[in-house]
């Protein structure tokens, strides 16, 4: 036994405490060898042999299991790394047990998913093998007895169904043991196997306890329904494909489970649960309507609590429809639908916003919208600063044909989802102005203009029928409303272009603009007279000067640059662009998208407004510039691994258009609103205010400091003077968090240069490598993101600028 011990006591500075070697005696080596090649990966033959003939005293077991449960427990903190070693040593420690209760509460001290490389299956079968060389078959079926019983069960169930399997002893099936099956087949974030598609290679049509333990299942535990409900089969073990699996090969009744799930449903409408595994289940079993008719009142409850995609739009409408027709529909629960539908605050209200519009479309024909209801919902799909809300637009439509919509309502619905791609939701609404033109024809110039709108629409459908209502009502229109329409005709087919200038006349001429002579006036708003480059206030730069050598101090001022600055919030300068919003497009012009994933509509500057005179760089003179980009908050986690993914930028920014896009529209391009598609957000639409012209100075990491000859890293004080620099500027100009031209007023360091070391082929390029891509590197643009506080600067090379090379924009994020 000391021989053993000590054995023990080096294998645990040796391996698990990465200890120096111990001076150990001689005499114990062998063993010690033993111990390693035991636990290390080789065969158990040396251990379990010496175990067979050894015999030890109560306190000799005990002193062993110490050692063991020390050594088990630092391997189970190393994880993955340990999982053979942990694993031979379980079984090490398993066999120093007499007592099977002992055994089973030691074994479940650290559950088996501490052993990622052996797997709870490698771990039954050699525990197994294990107590069959050193227990008796009774002591076996106590061990089985005891690891079923207790919470314990859960953990140590793929032990027991080994056990089960060999010998043929049967145990009492528990709820925890049915949980204990679940984990052992879906697991937690399991990579599937094969051939099942299941965390492990077991075959549960062989499994004999599996068919016994499932009547007890209870899916109200949280082990048993986080597990069960999930979806996710790209990342892991899909929950849902294990139910199916055992419905299809009728381990599990079909019957029982749906029963267990009505239950469990009730429960969480009640409580607090996360519904969305119980209303996945339900959807997998395919209810009858006889089936589904329990669960009515708590499915309609868990609308405004279960994300969209984990319930069914049929089973709401049944569910809602049901208690319509029974005349069940509390005021408080539809309040709750309202709330959820309108919610544009946080990305999880908003993930219930469908839910909660397909419950309030089941309402129609009743009392339990009112007013207000109607009043919120109509500002919700007119004025949403989120994703497009198709849904609720088509239950508004179907309360609108039941007449709880004004014609004022119906004109706002109208003037903003005309245009919607959907052509059901456009022919819907056409369909309404009718009716309200009906009702009331002296409506005609407040309705019919609206029409011109579905003339850009993508399906020739709707283009036909809204020109067709256009002209039946030609003849109640003034002339601003024929021309409108006439003008937006042009964008029509031949076919219906003819028909529409026979009902409106012909469009006109468009006036285009003039060539540009060359000469360097500031287009648009002219700035106040304190705001031009040569009256900027240079003195807020004097602790850079006087921190520089003299000879340096000549070339600071050829560094500092003007940049215009823009309000976002507040401010009285004439709006030059917007933040969020949704972008003026030409007909032919796609939505930009990147790899099947639409972007999103940061910014638009109108470039005819911006003081091109203001800024160094060469603006366009006219047009408009729409900055589109994937925003951050939305990335997927699976993207983060992607090959030229980097965190300094829009995700996957390799080549130029990667992850964002900035487009230019000229001024002389027709356009019109177009509508984001269905699922991308749509930001706050907020407009931007020209501020002023300030100077700014570039970070210490840019290339124009080496090009100047000013060695930056020789100066001592020159961190501390550029940063009290930066509080005169702030100070003086204010704080910003939009800006055309200059520097990049970087987060963390030069963001020109942070672009430059990605193009030059990232940390490991040369230097010079990296000041030359920097080189006619220019900030364009930044903009502060608006839900994660980052910064995006857009950067283009000068030459790119000059020549409209839009597409070679690239953003650089810092936070």
């Amino acid at each position: 036994m000391d021989v053993l011990r000590a054995a023990f006591d080096q294998y645990t500075r040796d391996v698990v405490d990465d200890g120096p070697p111990p001076s150990g005696s001689a005499q114990a080596e062998p063993t010690y060898d033993a111990l390693v090649a035991a636990v290390e990966g080789g065969t158990q033959d040396l251990l379990l042999a010496r175990f067979r003939g050894l015999r030890l005293d109560a306190s000799e077991r005990e002193q062993l299991l110490v050692r063991a449960t020390a050594v088990r427990h630092g391997l189970a903190e190393r994880g993955v790394r340990s999982g053979d070693r942990f694993l031979r040593m379980t079984t090490l420690g398993l066999v120093c047990h007499t007592d099977a209760d002992t055994a089973a509460n030691w074994l479940a001290q650290h559950p088996f998913e501490h052993s990622k490389v052996a797997g709870p299956e490698e771990m039954a079968r050699q525990l197994a093998d294990a107590v069959d060389v050193c227990w008796t078959q009774q002591s076996i079926a106590d061990l089985a007895r005891a690891a079923s019983y207790g919470d314990r069960a859960t953990e140590l169930y793929a032990l027991v169904a080994e056990l089960c399997r060999r010998t043929g002893i049967t145990v009492e099936p528990t709820a925890a043991l049915a949980a204990g099956a679940v984990q052992f087949y879906v697991g937690w974030h399991a990579v599937p196997h094969e051939p099942h598609g299941l965390a492990v290679t077991t075959d549960p049509r062989q499994d004999p306890l599996l068919p016994k333990v499932l009547p007890e299942l209870d899916l109200t535990r949280f082990d048993v329904y986080s597990q069960l409900g999930e979806s996710i089969p790209h990342e892991s073990v899909d929950g849902l494909h294990f139910v199916s699996f055992l419905l299809e090969n009728g381990l599990l009744d079909r019957q029982l489970l749906l029963r267990k799930t009505v239950d469990a449903l009730r429960w969480a409408a009640e409580g607090e649960a996360y519904p969305a595994p119980f209303t996945r289940v339900l959807d997998a079993l395919r209810p009858t309507e006889s089936e589904f008719a329990p669960c009515h009142d708590s499915y309609a409850r868990l609308v405004s609590r279960a994300r969209s995609v984990s319930m069914s739009p049929t089973l709401i409408a049944h569910a809602v429809g049901a208690l319509v027709r029974e005349g069940r529909i509390p005021g408080p629960l539809v309040d709750e639908w309202v709330r959820g539908a309108t919610a544009t605050h946080d990305l999880d209200d908003r993930d219930v916003a469908v839910n909660c519009a397909i419950a309030i479309g089941e309402t129609v024909g009743t009392d339990a919208l009112t007013d207000t209801h109607i009043v919120d919902l109509v500002r919700c799909v007119t004025g949403l600063g989120a994703a497009r809300p198709l849904a609720l637009m088509r239950a508004l439509i179907r309360h609108a044909e039941y007449g709880r919509l004004t014609a004022d309502q119906i004109a706002a619905c109208a003037q903003e989802a005309l245009l919607w791609p959907e052509e059901e939701t456009s022919i819907s609404l056409i369909r309404l102005i009718v009716g309200v033109l009906e009702r009331e024809p002296e409506r005609a110039d407040v309705l019919v203009p609206l029409l011109a709108d579905a003339f850009w629409h993508p399906s020739p459908h709707v283009r036909s029928e809204a020109l067709g209502v256009a002209a039946e009502h030609g003849e109640r229109i003034g002339d601003t409303t024929r021309h409108r329409l006439a003008e937006a005709s042009a964008q029509l087919e031949p076919e219906l272009r003819e028909r529409a200038q026979a009902a409106f006349g012909r469009a006109p001429e468009r006036q285009t603009h003039a060539e540009d002579d060359g000469a360097p006036e500031a287009a648009g708003v002219a700035m106040p007279a304190d705001t031009v480059p040569a009256s900027m206030d240079g003195s807020v730069f004097d602790p850079v000067r006087q921190a520089l050598p003299e000879r340096a101090a000549e070339h600071w001022t050829t560094l500092v640059r003007p940049a215009l600055t823009l309000d976002t919030e507040k401010g009285d300068g004439a709006v030059v662009g917007y933040l969020g919003g949704v972008p003026q497009l030409p007909r032919n012009m796609p939505w930009p998208m990147w790899r099947g994933r639409p972007l999103t509509l940061q910014a638009s500057l109108d470039c005819a407004l911006l003081p091109r005179r203001a800024v160094d760089i060469p603006l366009p003179e006219d047009g408009t510039l729409l900055f589109f980009y994937y925003e951050w908050s939305d990335l997927d986690e699976a993207l983060a691994d992607e090959d030229g993914y980097d965190d300094w930028f829009c995700p996957g920014l390799g080549e130029p258009g990667e992850g964002a896009r900035l487009l230019y529209v000229p001024a002389t391009e027709s356009v019109r609103r177009r509508p984001a598609p269905e699922s991308r957000e749509i930001f706050p639409h907020l407009p931007l205010r020209l501020n002023r012209v300030r100077p700014t100075m570039p970070g210490l990491e840019h290339v124009c400091w080496h090009d100047a000859g000013i060695d930056v890293l020789g100066i001592d004080d020159l961190p501390e003077a550029t940063g009290q620099a930066e509080e005169a500027a702030t100070e003086r100009y204010g704080m910003h968090s939009a800006q055309v031209g200059g520097y990049a007023n970087s987060c963390q360091g030069a963001a020109e240069t942070d672009l430059a070391i990605m193009l030059a082929g990232g940390y490991e390029a040369a230097k010079e490598a990296v000041r030359e891509a920097a080189r006619g590197i220019v900030l364009l643009a930044s903009f502060e993101e608006v839900t994660d506080r980052a910064m995006l600067y857009w950067m283009i090379s000068r030459e790119d600028l000059a020549a409209r090379r839009f597409d070679k924009a690239m953003p650089v994020r810092q936070r």
